[in-house]
């Protein structure tokens, strides 16, 4: 197994990046979301979505080192790991939910 060769402006913009989709500034909440398609090797993948944004981003990792977050291979926990933070966030379920909606079909006028 090789070590990766860091790349200091690619771990910039990578860093940037994820920033900027999760800057508190832009207009539309956020909530964690994960279903049964994010199954992986490793386990469930959960999702970040914002509302009225078309898509979603995976919590896979960025950067070198990073890893994606596993959330086991039991969706009932995940989806209860994703419910417990969106609470945290003061999102109910029903929130989530909209949410979630809002991202599927190009977001909301």
């Amino acid at each position: 197994m090789t070590t990766p060769t860091p790349n200091p402006a690619a771990e910039a913009q990578a860093a940037a990046d994820l920033a900027a989709r999760f800057d508190p500034a832009r207009k539309g909440r956020i909530c964690l979301f994960v279903d049964a398609t994010m199954l992986h090797e490793g386990g469930y993948v959960p999702s970040v979505v914002r509302e009225g944004e078309s898509g979603h981003y995976p919590l896979t990792g960025a950067g070198v080192g990073a890893s994606p977050w596993y959330w086991g291979h039991d969706l009932e926990k995940a989806k209860k790991i994703a419910a417990d933070y969106n609470a945290q966030m003061g999102l109910s379920e029903d929130d989530a939910r909209d949410i979630v909606l809002s991202s599927m079909f190009g977001g909301r006028p």
